[in-house]
């Protein structure tokens, strides 16, 4: 019986101790960690001199100053830099999407990545491609594949082909690669379009 007991304070001690490791965080404390740093990128954020105001409502014409944000229900900040086509909707788990990109992380992955520079507006280098409401499933594999996700996906609510905004983008909306390393994202221009 003693032999018993020990063994299982044994196990229980082990057990605990990896438990308490720095290298794995809980998703509360990665919760915490995008909470705090996403706190942080807005407070210190200017966008042509003026600090970021996050708006209570979306605005009725869709228009926003540069520093304007709202949130949406996916707790995904949006700024709408150019709204795109007025016809031209995406239609959800059915439209091939394409877009340019710079953006990067706010803890961990600080380099900015940039794909605006190919301004080739058909499917190319530098492309990332994902179904509207199929944003896991990438028709063609690319390291920018890495950050596309259900925030990406949410602004096409929002703009037309050709569209262009602004994300903040908590990392439950991100991308897998963003999930499984708690990293929220900021992404300071994004184009969409499709054929």
């Amino acid at each position: 019986m003693k032999k018993g007991f020990f063994f299982l304070a044994v196990i229980s001690t082990v057990l605990f101790s990896m438990s308490c490791s720095d290298s794995q965080k809980t998703y509360t404390e990665m919760l915490d960690d995008e909470e705090k740093a996403i706190e942080r990128f807005l407070d210190t954020l200017h966008i042509e001199g003026k600090r970021v105001e996050i708006l209570g409502d979306f605005p009725t014409d869709s228009v926003f100053e540069p520093n304007q944000f709202v949130k949406l229900d996916t707790k995904v900040y949006l700024n709408i830099i150019k709204k795109g086509s007025k016809e031209d909707r995406a239609v959800e788990y059915k439209t091939a999407i394409f877009s340019r990109f710079a953006t990067k992380g706010l803890i961990r992955d600080t380099t900015e990545v940039n794909t605006l520079n190919n301004s080739l507006p058909n499917p190319g280098a530098n492309l990332a491609q994902f179904t509207y409401g199929d944003f896991y499933s990438f028709a063609q594999q690319s390291i920018e594949s890495f950050y596309i996700g259900e925030g990406v996906n949410s602004a096409l609510k929002y703009v037309g082909n050709g569209g262009r905004v602004k994300l903040i983008v908590p990392f439950k909306r991100g991308s897998s690669t963003d999930q499984a390393a708690g990293e929220p994202r900021y992404f300071s221009d994004l184009k969409l379009f499709w054929d």
